[in-house]
């Protein structure tokens, strides 16, 4: 939705305020934040694949098949690597929080 010039939402009757539209994306994104940290929750404790695409500071980040954002601490660089990993919790940012199997290192 665009209210700009030439555009559908721009010929809009009764667009919809501003603060409205701040309010329902201030829900929209908690509700995604919320479903996304209970799909993570359903497979802590399993042990998945990971690509790992990201690494900042010794901290690896990739994901599982599902979509599930992990980190792990690791000196090596795994970048493009597919390995996999045991997912331990839900970190405050929405990462899970996982360690190497180094039978697959």
């Amino acid at each position: 939705y665009s209210p700009r010039k030439g555009t559908a939402a721009a010929k809009l009757v009764n667009p919809v305020d501003p603060a409205t539209i701040k309010k329902r994306a201030a829900i929209l994104h908690e509700t995604n934040k919320k479903l996304k940290a209970a799909h993570a929750r359903r497979f802590l404790g399993e042990t998945l694949p990971v690509l790992f695409d990201q690494e900042k500071n010794g901290v690896q980040m990739g994901y599982t098949p599902n979509y599930i954002q992990v980190a792990t601490r690791s000196e090596i660089k795994l970048r493009k690597k597919i390995l996999d990993v045991k997912l331990h919790d839900l970190s405050d940012a929405g990462t899970v929080n996982a360690s190497l199997i180094e039978s697959t290192i």
